[in-house]
């Protein structure tokens, strides 16, 4: 009986040792799979990008676009994890805003591939300690002023045009910027989706 006993003791501690091996390396496949294939869209999305620059005359990074797609997953994820704003709006910003140049500073002290307006960082910057100067502090710059906008404004479309200045002409939103948000993600998605551009 003890002998059995001690047999079914060291069975189950084995078999629990093994499930445990089992269980953390299935999730670190799992985990490694995700990565590599996270890390995939985001490149053929960058090179395609990319493409789309050069086929319209102008040029752009890979590097700089390829930062700005896996910076922008990591910051949607972290800031909006209940979809309020997805990596596409934070790319398109980009896009935008400064060509994924993250070295641009705007004629009003906007600053990075974001170009988050001093009046929106003035302050915030300090108390978080975000250096707007790297990529992903800019990104997360960017990340909590629309969220403080979303606060203030009813719509996803009211808070992107206030994100760039809430410009009001005969008493509604002027409509340029969010036009030419509009724009550059529909020609973000369309690049992700393989679709052709028209």
């Amino acid at each position: 009986m003890k002998k059995n006993l001690k047999f079914d003791i060291i069975f189950l501690i084995v078999f629990l040792f093994v499930c445990d091996i089992l269980t953390s390396l299935g999730k670190d496949i799992l985990h490694k799979a995700y990565t590599e294939d996270n890390i995939k869209q985001s490149s053929v999305l960058a090179g395609r990008i990319v493409d789309y620059y050069l086929a319209n005359g102008s040029k752009t990074k890979w590097c700089d676009v390829y930062n700005a797609i896996t910076i922008s997953k990591i910051m949607a994820s972290r800031y909006f994890p209940n979809g309020e704003f997805d990596y596409i709006d934070l790319v398109s910003i980009a896009m935008y805003e400064s060509s994924f140049n993250p070295l641009k500073k705007g004629r009003h002290g906007e600053i990075g591939m974001w170009q988050v307006k001093p009046s929106d960082w003035h302050g915030v910057a300090a108390e978080t300690q975000l250096d707007l100067r790297k990529n992903t502090d800019n990104c997360a710059m960017a990340c909590i002023v629309l969220k403080e906008k979303s606060k203030m404004f009813d719509s996803h479309k009211n808070t992107i045009i206030a994100y760039n200045g809430f410009v009001v002409t005969n008493g509604k939103p002027n409509q340029s910027y969010w036009k030419e948000f509009i724009r550059h993600r529909r020609i973000i998605e369309t690049l992700e989706s393989k679709e052709v551009l028209k």
